[in-house]
């Protein structure tokens, strides 16, 4: 099943709507900044939780307890040690020291060094940190990454959409071998075959969505039906970028992973 994702820009409005640049670079519409104030409440008593529990360690123990703060949405500061720890990735990548610099050290893959380089301008256009003008631009970061998974894994290589994926976790890691890693637990092991030739995973997580969509919102269904909509089509660039780029930063569904 192949994807295609040629127009990968998100619709940015225009310059004298931007008010504000939030924490992770993203312009910000005066009606984002309007509503934040609804949850910043709850998102500073979670920040306190989640120092408390990380208080005085380097370590996360999968508990219970832990597994409930998870749910409830991992507070920026702490969500590059979680995921780190959580995915294995921290452990992965002390098991194999320097192994992301061979990799981009290594001869690539013409073909994945075009197409890699082809999406780079294309991600993340309404932030600011992967802009030519920013200091540091994470576009160099960015396709560092890419292209050293892309070496790594030649059964997928680079996938339209991996961009969005690398690009999120660069920005809340704000490190390069990092975000190697964490990218090799997310779709080596969580999501295996979303970015194979046949992205079976993928499709099978559309089925499953169109199924709770006929059972939980059947208007919706209906409707879908009665104008002959592909829904597969509205859905597919939702998973294959893994709802970053159509959710807000600070929705959860990443952090389900």
């Amino acid at each position: 099943m192949e994807i295609h994702l040629n127009d990968q820009s998100t619709p940015v409005a225009s310059k004298s709507t931007y008010q504000r640049v939030d924490q992770y670079g993203f312009e910000r519409s005066e009606e984002h900044e309007s509503n934040e104030h609804l949850t910043l409440t709850v998102l500073t008593r979670r920040s306190k939780k989640w120092s408390k529990l990380l208080q005085g360690t380097g370590n996360v123990e999968k508990t219970m307890k832990v597994k409930r703060y998870v749910r409830k949405g991992v507070p920026c500061e702490h969500r590059a040690q979680m995921w780190m720890a959580a995915s294995g990735a921290h452990d992965q990548m002390g098991r194999n020291p320097g192994h992301y610099h061979s990799l981009l050290n290594a001869q690539h893959d013409p073909e994945v060094e075009d197409a890699v380089r082809a999406d780079i301008h294309r991600t993340f256009p309404d932030n600011t940190q992967f802009r030519d003008s920013s200091h540091p631009c994470l576009q160099k970061a960015l396709f560092n990454v890419l292209l050293a998974y892309g070496h790594h894994n030649k059964d997928v290589g680079y996938c339209q959409g991996m961009n969005f994926v690398a690009g999120y976790l660069l920005i809340i890691t704000k490190d390069e071998e990092k975000s190697f890693w964490l990218m090799d637990a997310l779709l080596g092991k969580i999501l295996p075959d979303y970015y194979t030739r046949n992205m079976l995973g993928l499709q099978m997580d559309q089925e499953v969505l169109g199924e709770l969509i006929r059972l939980k919102v059947p208007n919706v269904w209906k409707v879908l039906n009665q104008h002959n909509v592909m829904w597969t089509l509205v859905v597919s660039r939702w998973f294959i970028c893994l709802y970053i780029d159509i959710l807000p930063v600070e929705v959860r569904t990443t952090q389900g992973y």
